[in-house]
Formats: structure tokens, sequence, C-alpha cells
């Protein structure tokens, strides 16, 4: 059972130095603030290039290529007809073979191969030669 609360003996509260108007050492904190700001100069230009021709960042972006080891990949279907398993590797072989096919998937009951490829170097009408209307 818990019996009633002990008393402590209870501590002074903490005196607070009285508050009071700070009018010595105020430096005019209000004329201050009504000045205006100084204006901002205009730094001389330093670093100009004259023999540096006017189009050429436009140049650089028209004649930009793709960073080293990042190339953009596309997905292509295209219909084989279904065939066995062995002649589904066999043409997954083939068609990886064509220029611009990274990879190439064959499913053979469902007779379409998935490709990854890129789109700038695929040789489209060797593609189309394996294709089955």
């Amino acid at each position: 059972m818990v019996g009633p609360p002990t008393s402590s003996p209870r501590r002074p509260l903490l005196s607070l130095p009285h508050g009071r108007v700070l009018c010595q050492g105020v430096a005019c904190v209000e004329s201050r603030q009504k000045q205006p700001a100084p204006a901002v100069e205009a730094s001389p230009l330093e670093e100009v290039h004259p023999q540096e021709c006017p189009h050429r960042s436009q140049r650089d972006v028209d004649h930009a290529a793709p960073l080293a080891g990042r190339v953009h990949l596309a997905t292509r279907q295209i219909r084989v007809g279904t065939q066995s398993a062995s002649q589904a590797e066999k043409l997954a072989k083939k068609l990886a073979a064509v220029a611009g096919v990274t990879e190439a998937i064959v499913i053979a009951e469902e007779g379409i191969a998935y490709l990854k490829v890129n789109a700038r170097t695929l040789d489209k009408k060797a593609l189309e030669s394996f294709s089955v209307s």
C-alpha cells in the first residue's frame, strides 16, 4: 500500500534580476535600419575568352557522343514461328549474331523472339529475314 507523499524541504524560488530598460550604450539602432543598404557593384569581366567561337556550345551539343560504355538498349519482339527447343536455341544464337542485337531469347512454344537491341547499329533488314508473318 502506498502512503501519503512525504514532504520534502522547500527550496527557495530562483530569484531573477529585476527588468530594466537598457538606455546606455545603444548605438541608435533605429536610424541604421532606415538607411538604405549599399548598392552592389558590378564586377568587371575578367575571364572572357575572345578566341572562343560564339556557337561553340551548340556545335558541341550537335556532335556529342554517348558516354563511353553507356548505350541505350531497346526491346523488340519478332514472330519466328513455333519450333523445337533445339531449333529455338540455334535461332537465338543466329539472332544474337545480327549487328545491333545484344541479347536474344527465343520461346519455342510461343514462336516469339525477345531481343535487346541498339537502335543506332541495328541491321533491320537482317532481322526481318528471321521474321515469320
